[in-house]
């Protein structure tokens, strides 16, 4: 069974202006399609798995919805995801998850600095918190 570090997900390093918030949940939709399957479940057995549904499984990977941050880090054992792949998904989660109301400011400091580093240590230590409940 493939480790998902091998699967080689990549969030998009050049984000058209205005289309960060969607840039970051098809880069979550897909980190976590391609554990399921690294795993091997369908979506189906995954959804029994972590008590949802296949529909509710199918929208978070495509992208039509982004699950709770709290929901997300309880995912993490069942796709197998440890160190830097499990915080690589909960940092994904969290930016794909950016409240309505601040995506315009992070997508201009996005779009000013260019880099995902640092400069959002804040959001991703509060994702890191609600993980490690």
């Amino acid at each position: 069974m493939p480790h998902i570090s091998e699967v080689s997900i990549v969030p998009p390093l050049e984000i058209e202006a205005g289309h960060y918030a969607q840039a970051m949940r098809s880069a979550f939709s897909s980190m976590m399609a391609e554990a399921r399957k690294a795993i091997g479940l369908n979506q189906k057995d995954f959804a029994i798995a972590v008590k949802s549904d296949k529909s509710t499984v199918g929208h978070y990977e495509t992208g039509y919805s982004a699950p709770d941050l709290d929901v997300v880090a309880s995912w993490c054992d069942t796709l197998n995801l440890h160190g830097k792949d499990r915080r690589r998904f909960l940092d994904l989660a969290a930016l794909a998850h950016l409240p309505a109301q601040v995506r315009p400011q992070f997508e201009a400091w996005y779009e000013e600095h260019q880099t995902l580093k640092a400069d959002y240590a804040d959001l991703i230590s509060q994702v890191r918190r609600v993980a490690d409940k």
